[in-house]
């Protein structure tokens, strides 16, 4: 492993602890020495079907981040291990919208994965649920069902002279 891999991956976990510190419904656990395994958890809301295919709330999801040999130049893996209803998750694997860069931080994409969890993030073009996406087109007024975010966004503050 490079020193300048080693570097990156320690920051990255670094930046999700605090992350994780700053957020009452998002948990953290790291496994690695640099860390690159993290088990996530968002105790936010999102939708999954129940055991009679009806689409019902949910207050809990967790994946697996596994950081490749390739990183950060390929993509983390993730694995989804609790069950979710989203155009963009079918069973374990996760369709993220973004072209992943070397320049996007592990925090970034974790706060991609809980806009998808939260249902703030959606693809409906490129499913890997068709009906759940189909779903999501006939109650965009319903979502996102959770408004929390994450990370909260930046601002900016104008001052402008008497």
């Amino acid at each position: 492993m490079s020193r300048r891999r080693d570097i990156r991956m320690r920051n990255d976990a670094e930046e999700l602890k605090k992350l994780a510190a700053q957020c009452d419904w998002f948990d953290l656990s790291c496994v690695g020495d640099p860390p690159h395994t993290f088990h996530l958890t968002f105790r936010c809301r999102g939708l999954m079907k129940n055991a009679s295919n009806q689409v019902v709330e949910t207050n809990l999801h967790k994946c697996t981040i596994q950081l490749t040999a390739g990183y950060p130049t390929q993509a983390p893996n993730v694995t989804w291990q609790t069950p979710i209803f989203h155009p963009n998750i079918r069973g374990q694997a996760v369709c993220h919208s973004n072209q992943w860069a070397p320049s996007w931080s592990l925090a970034d994409f974790v706060v991609e994965l809980s806009d998808m969890a939260r249902f703030e993030k959606v693809n409906v073009n490129s499913p890997l649920d068709r009906v759940a996406a189909d779903w999501v087109r006939h109650n965009q007024n319903r979502l996102p069902v959770d408004t929390r975010e994450l990370r909260a966004k930046p601002f900016s503050i104008t001052i402008r002279p008497k």
